[in-house]
């Protein structure tokens, strides 16, 4: 566990005495989020944040499709909040061009000191880069030398049939194929999945990530390709990933069903001990995959693989910093902008952060000799998504946090695999030129944006509909239909943003 500074305990109780006063009569903001459960005003955790913010939140959710309701409610100027998580619906880059969101450059040091230190400052240098005048109108979400995303393997299979992870794409194969044939989930059937995708599709990562093709949500990204940024899936490397995933299909060693799935046969697939390599958020391997797949399999264990080498390619695991536009803040309700910020920061201090990763002190942890004391019994996975989704502001997300305090604590032996987990896969990665690319740069042409061209032929291709010989084809569609004026906006805002970095 971490040796946390008794001094944040004693600050911990002089705000709860302090600004239980302030509680009553506590300012309130509006916050908008994507969370579809928020906890209700009567949650001890809201009771608790007030207290220790002299700020009281009022958190919606939109039910359904976040971007066709955060849509409406502009349109139709009701009930707009005080601060909304943009994501990618470019509702944020909306409001700026129309001079309607809050330029927050003087407002964040001031009312944010904690967030402002936090985020490095070339993260605030990408977002001043998304508008023409240079102000920082949103707030990124971030993560600093955090893997968030990565290839999880089933471990007790590589045991039980004698096998290491494989470091080459040639063991990755042979991997695969004693995954299909040697019966490692010991149930007598063949029913093993060497690996599974989603429909969408989605979790494809790894397979590129051998080929040095960035993904984040099996989107695409953008990188240095010849001295210039480029779309990933354009370039031969992409061509050259879909070749081989081709051919592990046309062998049996990719789900026949892969996409078919839906996000529930994805996961229960994983659960129901059949599948042997998957790609997805580190993070949620203990809650999502392995405490259900452990109540069937309680001898399964799981780890991290690096992307295999593939001869002639520099491949690498797609990290971002700037994970999502988080906050914006709409000019309607410009005088409500300090005390979300005052609210924001707090999460970002000590003691913000001590609340989301054990809860209320005294009830699911105490401070004993300065070191944390966990109780996680009294503690729930529903209970952390209150404090971490429902109430935390997402902004600075840091591995030193995450493996110190949150991994710390998880029982069964489950912190020390998400550590691993997180070590092996942080060493495999690094970010990338077009980390922070704005999605402005597809406006007008929405099926770039949304990679429609790219998932047709790269699913026709994997299955054997078409031949990889039409991956040039699906090249010159994209720039016939929009992706050469894509492709200049997305070099101008990198020009951009060198720029602010060199100081000119």
């Amino acid at each position: 566990m971490k040796k946390t500074k008794l001094l944040a305990w004693v600050l911990v109780f002089v705000c709860l005495t302090s600004c239980v006063a302030l509680a009553e009569d506590a300012p309130k903001v509006s916050i908008l989020r994507t969370w579809s459960s928020p906890p209700d005003a009567d949650h001890p955790y809201v009771k608790y944040v007030t207290e220790m913010t002299g700020i009281e939140p009022e958190i919606r959710a939109i039910s359904g499709d976040y971007a066709e309701g955060l849509q409406m409610i502009f349109a139709s100027g009701m009930n707009i909040p005080d601060v909304f998580r943009p994501l990618n619906t470019g509702i944020d880059a909306t409001l700026v061009e129309q001079d309607a969101a809050v330029p927050l450059d003087d407002l964040l040091p001031e009312y944010a000191p904690d967030m402002w230190a936090n985020i490095p400052e070339h993260v605030w240098n990408l977002m001043r880069a998304d508008s023409q005048d240079g102000h920082i109108y949103v707030i990124p979400q971030v993560y600093i030398d955090y893997a968030e995303r990565g290839w999880i393997i089933r471990q007790d299979w590589l045991d039980k049939l004698g096998l290491e992870k494989p470091e080459t794409k040639e063991e990755l194969v042979e991997v695969l194929r004693a995954f299909r044939d040697g019966d490692p989930n010991g149930n007598g059937l063949k029913d093993e999945l060497p690996t599974t995708f989603e429909a969408g599709p989605n979790w494809l990562h790894g397979f590129f990530a051998m080929y040095g093709v960035p993904m984040f949500n099996s989107d695409p990204l953008w990188d240095i390709y010849d001295g210039k940024l480029k779309y990933s899936a354009i370039t031969p490397n992409a061509k050259d990933a879909l070749a081989f995933m081709a051919e592990l299909y046309a062998e049996g060693l990719i789900d026949p069903e892969a996409f078919l799935n839906s996000g529930t046969d994805f996961n229960a697939k994983i659960q129901n001990d059949q599948v042997g390599l998957f790609y997805h958020v580190l993070h949620q391997a203990d809650t999502a995959y392995f405490t259900n797949l452990h109540q069937l399999n309680p001898d399964a264990t799981l780890s991290a693989i690096a992307p295999p080498k593939v001869e002639g390619y520099d491949g690498f695991i797609c990290r971002l910093e700037v994970a999502n536009r988080d906050w914006c803040f709409p000019k309607s309700n410009e005088e409500n902008t300090p005390n979300v910020l005052k609210y924001l920061n707090w999460f970002e201090t000590e003691e913000g952060r001590l609340f989301v990763a054990y809860g209320i002190p005294g009830e699911t942890w105490d401070m004993v000799d300065g070191e944390v004391v966990y109780y996680a019994d009294k503690d729930s996975a529903d209970l952390f998504g209150k404090r971490y989704h429902g109430l935390k502001g997402l902004q600075a997300n840091d591995a030193e946090f995450f493996l110190n305090n949150i991994c710390a604590v998880k029982p069964d032996g489950l912190g020390e695999m998400l550590i691993d987990m997180q070590e092996t896969t942080f060493a495999a990665s690094r970010t990338i030129a077009g980390d922070g690319l704005p999605l402005t740069i597809y406006d007008g042409y929405p099926d770039h944006k949304n990679h429609k061209l790219f998932y047709e032929y790269a699913v026709n291709i994997i299955t054997g509909e078409w031949p990889i010989e039409k991956f040039d084809e699906f090249v010159s569609e994209w720039y016939r239909t929009g992706g050469d004026v894509v492709e200049q906006r997305a070099n101008e805002w990198y020009e951009t943003y060198q720029k602010l970095q060199a100081g000119a």
